[in-house]
């Protein structure tokens, strides 16, 4: 009797002891989530479990405004300077993003040194974010301060590799050096004439073999030049030398031509066997978004170039989703017995969650299930062609501002909006075979220019015809002529894996 009166007293003290630890429970997650300012989702509601408790307060007005810089740059600079002077918070909205909020405000005002400023105490708090340093170099670059910016670009390369606005910073500052230098060059016809003036190579064997130098070093500094585009940097001389013919008369030469003669049989061979075919579309007169005057007379301008060297061109203008469509279909259907394919597309383009699509002119992108529906997306194109026996050459004039890319943003959630920045995405790697050259650098805009043409398709008509040129020495010339016409607000930009070179017009003897 006694015993069973112990147990039932021992089963009374286990119970009690349970339902206390249970209440500890629920009162204690609660204080926790309280004090973190949210309530996990398998939770009860507070006031179920704590009806005196007050509800956790709101993340605070100061933080949803400076989280957003570019909507009101100077709304932004107040509540985050406020965000700043109180110190860190615990919703974990401390200095270091305040400051870089601060400063892109500044930044979109304008106001390089005070953007510095800021970014230059969010590294301080924070000195292993390589996008501070990223950021930081943005504004040093804006502001003229081109070592500063490249000594930042750097840091933010060494801390992350594959941290895109760095190596974009570093190819336009690099470009921008190349850029000086051919403009500062001698031209051809100067060069001509210099020649002119020289003795011939004949008179004497040491003048010969001076020519013999000369060539060397000239078709040396060439077929560096076909490498550039494959570099981070851009290394200036390369530029200039491509656009200097060495003299003809020299044996030198006549070794030199004759090598190149060979390359070039090689490639029209291997293009003989397997054809060349190009898809070339113009999107200017649309529905929904501004119209664009140039991509109809880009495109019928460079399909007339490309038939004149050998491609069997695809052509369309002004193509809805339907035709669009249709064209793709007949160009991947043709491309499955070529050896070299090209596409070029002049009009909007856009970006989404770093993927790339084409915009036909009926285009209507009102809700985010639009986009799949609504547009043609690059990386699915790209997928298609994936056959590494076969040389694939994409042209994207279609990082023009583009209206309907900021009213697809606006109808994104605020945490999803800042997925469809400006411009196109850039690739960090492409399929083997292939190479993808952009209009402007990647997130960015390009000019649809005050001609006929864009000045990237102006450029692009004006070296893509020269006999002997590699395709990345076209690019390379491109790049700086681009640049030059534009004061160095437009950056073309390319991304290859091509396996060899890739010659579009045979040189003759």
């Amino acid at each position: 009797m006694l015993a069973r009166w112990i147990l039932a007293a021992c089963s009374i003290l286990i119970l009690a002891v349970s339902a206390h630890a249970q209440y500890r429970n629920d009162e204690r997650f609660p204080r926790r989530f309280h004090e973190r300012g949210s309530m996990p989702a398998y939770m009860p509601e507070r006031h179920s479990i704590l009806p005196n408790r007050p509800a956790p307060p709101a993340l605070p007005s100061d933080a949803l405004v400076c989280d957003k810089p570019d909507a009101d740059p100077d709304a932004a600079i107040a509540a985050c300077g406020r965000i700043i002077a109180k110190g860190p918070t615990k919703f974990g909205y401390g200095p270091a993003v305040a400051h870089v909020h601060r400063g892109q405000a500044y930044e979109d005002k304008g106001d390089h040194a005070l953007a510095i400023a800021d970014f230059s105490d969010a590294i301080r708090i924070r000195p292993n974010a390589p996008v501070f340093f990223a950021m930081r170099g943005g504004a040093e670059d804006n502001a003229g301060d081109t070592d500063a910016a490249r000594n930042d670009f750097h840091a933010a390369a060494r801390l992350d590799p594959k941290n895109q606005d760095a190596l974009n910073g570093l190819k336009r500052i690099e470009t921008r050096s190349a850029v000086a230098v051919a403009s500062t060059s001698p031209s051809p016809a100067a060069s001509s004439a210099t020649h002119a003036t020289e003795p011939p190579a004949s008179t004497s064997g040491a003048a010969a073999a001076a020519a013999s130098t000369a060539v060397a070093a000239s078709t040396a500094a060439a077929t560096a030049a076909a490498h550039v585009v494959t570099s981070p940097t851009v290394t200036p001389p390369a530029v200039t030398t491509t656009a200097v013919t060495p003299p003809a008369a020299t044996p030198a030469t006549a070794v030199s031509a004759a090598s190149n003669v060979a390359a070039s049989n090689a490639v029209a061979s291997n293009v003989a066997r397997g054809g060349r075919v190009a898809l070339v579309i113009g999107n200017g007169a649309y529905v929904n978004a501004n119209q664009l005057p140039n991509p109809p007379n880009d495109a019928r301008a460079i399909a007339g170039a490309l038939r004149e060297i050998g491609f069997d061109v695809i052509e369309g203008v002004n193509l809805d989703h339907a035709a669009m469509e249709k064209q793709f279909r007949d160009f991947l259907h043709k491309a499955s017995n070529a050896s070299i394919v090209l596409l070029f597309y002049a009009g909007h383009g856009m970006q989404v969650d770093g993927r790339n699509y084409l915009i036909p002119v009926d285009a209507k992108l009102a809700e985010p299930s639009d986009l799949p529906f609504e547009t043609i997306e690059i990386d699915k194109l790209l997928d298609s062609l994936g056959d590494p026996g076969r040389t694939n050459i994409i042209l994207l004039d279609a990082c023009r501002d583009n209206p309907l890319a900021r009213s697809f943003a606006s109808h994104l959630p605020a945490s999803r909006s800042a997925a469809v920045p400006s411009g196109l995405a850039a690739y960090s790697a492409v399929g083997t075979g292939t190479l993808i050259a952009y209009a402007t650098a990647p997130g960015q805009t390009a000019l649809d220019g005050q001609g006929a043409d864009s000045p990237f398709t102006t450029s692009l008509l004006h070296n893509i015809r020269v006999p002997g040129l590699e395709i990345r020495q076209v690019l390379t010339r491109v790049r700086a002529e681009v640049a030059q016409a534009t004061g160095n607000k437009q950056i073309p930009w390319d991304n290859s894996s091509l396996m060899g070179d890739v010659v579009l017009v045979k040189q003759e003897p």
